[in-house]
C-alpha cells in the first residue's frame, strides 16, 4: 500500500486507489474522513469525486507533489471565478499544458487568457519573471493572484473564516486557524456563490475579477516590476499583498520617484522600512489570526501602502 502526502501545508493524505483503508490513526485523523483515500472536510463532497482520478494520475504518474493551490483549483475550479484565477497564473501560453488550460476555460466559461489583451512588454515581463524558476511549480503564479484578491477583500475574508455557521452549513467545512485554509475557504466561497445565484456576494464576482480586479493587478504588477529591479520570485505573495494595498489608494495616484524608492526599500527590506514609518510588520508563521498572523501582516501592508502614498 502506497501513501503519499501532499505538500503545501494542505490537510490531505491520499492512498493509492484500490488499497484498503487503514485503521491506524494519522497525525490528522481527528479531522479527516476515511474512504479509499482521505478526504478533507474542507472539500465540497460533490466536487471531490470527479477529480479523484486526475489527482491520483498527477501523484502516481508524474511523481510531483500537489501544492495547496493545485488542490484548491482541482476542487473548486468548476466555477468561472476560480477558473479565472487559474488562467491568471498562466505565464507561457505556448506550452501544451497552458494551451489545454486555456482551451478548457474557454469551453467551460467562455474565458480567454487574461494576459492576452495586455501589451506585449507586460506579457513578456510576466513570463520572464516566472519561466524556468523552481518556485513557479504548483500553480504558484495563480496563487499570487489569489492572495491579491484575498488582500483586497481582507475584512470580508476575515469575517468569512470566522463565520462557523456558514462554513458548516454552506461550505461543509471548518476553520482551524491556518493561513492556507483561508485561501481554501476563499475559493470555496467563490464556488458556492457561483452555484447559488440568490446568495449575496460576500467577496467578488467573476465579472468583477475579470473586468476590474485582474487589470488592476496586472497594471500594478508591471509597474512594480519595472521600477523595482531584481525582485526575488519567492517574494511573490508579499508583492501581491503590497499591490493590493497600493491599488486601493487614490485612483489618480501615480507614485513619484521618492515613493518608488520607498516601495523598493519595503519589498527588499520590509521590516526595517516599515519600522521607519512607525509600522510593525509581523512575520506570519502560518496562522491567520493573532498579533503575528497573516491578517495582521496584510493590515500592516495596507498601512505601509497608505503611508507611501501620502509621503512627499
Amino acid at each position: 500500500m502506497t501513501k503519499r502526502t501532499i505538500s503545501g501545508n494542505s490537510r490531505f493524505t491520499m492512498r493509492a486507489e484500490g488499497s484498503k483503508t487503514s485503521t491506524q490513526p494519522t497525525r490528522h485523523s481527528h479531522r479527516v474522513s476515511r474512504t479509499t483515500y482521505y478526504r478533507s472536510s474542507s472539500c465540497p463532497k460533490a466536487s471531490l469525486i470527479p477529480r479523484k482520478g486526475k489527482i491520483f494520475r498527477r501523484i502516481n504518474q508524474a511523481g510531483t507533489p500537489l501544492s495547496a493551490q493545485d488542490i484548491r483549483l482541482a476542487y473548486w475550479g468548476k466555477c468561472k471565478a476560480v477558473g479565472f484565477i487559474r488562467l491568471a497564473g498562466v505565464y507561457d501560453e505556448t506550452r501544451e499544458g497552458s494551451k489545454r488550460m486555456i482551451n478548457a476555460a474557454n469551453h467551460s466559461f467562455g474565458l480567454s487568457w487574461p494576459w492576452q489583451g495586455l501589451a506585449q512588454t507586460v506579457r513578456d515581463d510576466w513570463r520572464e519573471w516566472w519561466d524556468g524558476k523552481q518556485t513557479a511549480i504548483g500553480q504558484t503564479a495563480s496563487e499570487m493572484f489569489l492572495w491579491f484578491l484575498i488582500a483586497r477583500h481582507i475584512a470580508q475574508t476575515d469575517a468569512l473564516v470566522l463565520n462557523q455557521t456558514h462554513l458548516a452549513s454552506a461550505l461543509n467545512t471548518t476553520f482551524d486557524g491556518r493561513t492556507e485554509e483561508a485561501g481554501d475557504i476563499f475559493c470555496a466561497q467563490l464556488h458556492y456563490e457561483s452555484q447559488h445565484a440568490s446568495a449575496p456576494t460576500s467577496l467578488c464576482t467573476a465579472a468583477q475579477i475579470e473586468s476590474s480586479l485582474f487589470p488592476t493587478f496586472a497594471r500594478w504588477w508591471y509597474e512594480v516590476n519595472k521600477h523595482v529591479p531584481k525582485i526575488s520570485l519567492d517574494r511573490n505573495r508579499r508583492v501581491a499583498i503590497l499591490i493590493a494595498g497600493l491599488s486601493q489608494q487614490s485612483s489618480s495616484w501615480q507614485p513619484t520617484v521618492s515613493q518608488w524608492d520607498l516601495i523598493d526599500n519595503f519589498i527588499h527590506r520590509p521590516r526595517i522600512t516599515a519600522t521607519n514609518m512607525g509600522i510593525d510588520v509581523p512575520e506570519s508563521k502560518g496562522r491567520w489570526r493573532g498579533a503575528r498572523g497573516q491578517k495582521a501582516q496584510i493590515d500592516a501592508y495596507h498601512a505601509v501602502a497608505k503611508n507611501i502614498s501620502t509621503s512627499p
